[in-house]
């Protein structure tokens, strides 16, 4: 999460920052108002982004490696990622931290929700005229001029008396006709959210003063534009009141002054949007996730474990993906003869560690044999249950009343079926685990006539 917020931060930061080196000063101000929105939803989604790549594979030696095996019977789907459950001042600081976020997070949406409500509570409940597909809100209190969604709020004594100019009334309708609220809401939700990172009061400010742009723009079409710089003028020391709301003289600076006169320069303009061609993807792949696409049976061993490892350093926890690709990965260290296991990943904890059996160890201690998880394939079902058969038939026999011939015959076909099982034991792949050995022989023949006997 961390690394998400950095990276979106800094590309929000780089596109702000292009936004004001080549767009701004420019006559483009509808393209600009998109470009700002779509700045912010690009902004927050390339972190997201994930890009897959083939890097050259090296197959590394581990000889001179020092390294620690978890024991087989423990199956890695049940190994427990600890994100430090033994560090309860840590965890408990982050939960702080979590309620600190959401109780901030909490006053400022009531506070939104309590300013919304006001604009459109003074919408409905006070009289308005309907004019050219806008409403006309008449307060009665002194107010600036200023507009939210399709509703203009003016001072009633004013506007009755004839004391509003005109044009004022056609910036604000500008803004209502053209839906700036939703920008400033849109924004407004995302500073919420993201109440520490001061770059989303950045765009707001940015968006608002392009809204002022695009009225601008239209209101001097019917007026001399000069006259309507000293309308803005008369407006700049009375104090704005509406927080959501889009005000005649919000951010009355020189930028917002030179612009009403200045003329737009098509090639120039042209030349710096197609400037943003290149430098889109270039963010793209500079922010967005790099995952290295490999396969295992050819990648290097030391690098699944520092991707891993990389992995638990951030996220502190395994998919389950993730935990098969770390299964199979010992599972083809222990096929390679001279060369040692590699680490656990260093965050993993088994809960039990029972000792490792060898083959050997468990064919002296047949009373406890080794337990397998591996699906058997069906040669050696069809060997076992041969094998079962023949002890059965060869069991049944009564040793007393049966030749000793009969006896060595029967008994024949048990080591038989035996050897073809212990056959297929040895060829079966038990990954991690030691191989187990067949099931015991039963007494031979001689064996059974003197027990019986």
């Amino acid at each position: 999460m961390i690394i998400y917020l950095i990276k979106s931060g800094l590309c929000l930061t780089v596109l702000l920052a292009i936004y004001l080196v080549l767009l701004e000063q420019q006559k483009i101000h509808q393209f600009n108002r998109f470009f700002l929105l779509f700045a912010l939803a690009f902004g927050l989604s390339t972190p997201l982004i994930t890009l897959e790549y083939n890097p050259p594979i090296v197959i590394k030696d581990f000889q001179n490696r020092t390294y620690q095996l978890i024991d087989s019977e423990t199956p890695f789907a049940e190994t427990s990622i600890l994100a430090s459950n033994d560090q309860p001042n840590s965890f408990s600081f982050r939960r702080k931290l979590v309620l600190g976020y959401g109780f901030i997070c909490l006053v400022l949406a009531l506070r939104f929700c309590r300013n919304v409500l006001l604009l459109f509570r003074n919408s409905r409940c006070h009289p308005y005229l309907i004019r050219n597909g806008f409403r006309i809100v008449l307060l009665n209190k002194q107010t600036i001029p200023h507009s939210f969604f399709t509703s203009v709020f003016v001072d009633k004594e004013l506007y009755e008396n004839g004391k509003i100019n005109p044009s004022i009334i056609d910036h604000e309708a500008v803004h209502a006709k053209q839906y700036h609220s939703l920008d400033i809401l849109l924004v407004e939700i995302l500073r919420i959210a993201f109440w520490f990172n001061p770059i989303f009061y950045l765009y707001k400010r940015a968006i608002q003063l392009n809204h002022e742009f695009i009225a601008d723009q239209y209101a001097i079409k019917n007026i001399d534009s000069n006259h309507y710089k000293k309308l803005m003028l008369a407006y700049s020391t009375h104090n704005q009141n509406a927080f959501l709301a889009s005000s005649f003289n919000f951010s009355l600076t020189k930028k917002r002054l030179t612009m009403i006169t200045k003329q737009q320069k098509r090639l120039q303009c042209l030349i710096r949007k197609l400037l943003l061609l290149p430098i889109l993807p270039i963010l793209v792949f500079v922010f967005s996730q790099k995952v290295v696409a490999q396969d295992i049976q050819t990648a290097s061993i030391s690098d699944l474990i520092d991707q891993l490892n990389t992995k638990l350093d951030y996220s502190k926890s395994l998919t389950a993906a993730e935990t098969e690709k770390l299964t199979e990965l010992i599972r083809k260290l222990q096929k390679r003869e001279g060369l040692a296991l590699p680490p656990p990943p260093k965050v993993i904890s088994v809960k039990e560690v029972p000792k490792v059996i060898t083959a050997k160890e468990a064919a002296l201690s047949l009373q406890k044999p080794v337990k397998v998880s591996v699906v058997e394939p069906e040669a050696l079902k069809k060997a076992r249950k041969a094998y079962t058969n023949a002890v059965r038939v060869y069991l049944s026999l009564d040793s007393q009343k049966t030749l000793l011939q009969e006896l060595e015959s029967s008994y024949q076909k048990v080591k038989k079926a035996f050897d073809a099982l212990s056959i297929e034991i040895k060829n079966t792949d038990y990954g991690s685990k030691p191989s187990p050995p067949p099931p015991p022989l039963p007494p031979n023949p001689e064996q059974r006539k003197k027990y019986n006997g």
